[in-house]
């Protein structure tokens, strides 16, 4: 929750250090959830346990289901969150660039950039 609050704080406010927040602390959610969908074992049934699942006598397909729709939403996680951290990024770099973000070489061909 932390996390979403800074990106969409720091995004409605223009706060650099609230997205640079959100930034590292969704790319470690998302390296999570990408370990999450696809181990097996622990409390987490990745796509890698479909298999296990599938031979487990009469509850065969109860937890080859079960298994799979914990991995498609681990999955979805990720994909929707790699589409909103890219968002960030590149709206935060193009909003950098409209405030007058340029390097020192760039100012320097200016006039009255001093």
């Amino acid at each position: 929750m932390y996390c979403f609050y800074c990106g969409y704080k720091g995004m409605a406010t223009r706060n650099g250090r609230l997205t640079d927040y959100y930034v590292a602390l969704q790319a470690f959610f998302l390296l999570f959830m990408v370990i999450a969908s696809a181990v097996k074992g622990a409390n987490f049934y990745g796509w890698a346990n479909v298999g296990r699942a599938s031979g487990s006598g009469k509850m065969a397909g109860f937890f080859v289901f079960w298994t799979i729709l914990e991995s498609t939403a681990w999955t979805l996680g990720y994909v929707t969150g790699g589409a909103a951290l890219y968002k960030v990024v590149t709206t935060r770099k193009d909003a950098m660039r409209s405030q007058g973000g340029g390097t020192a070489s760039e100012c320097s061909s200016l006039r009255g950039c001093e």
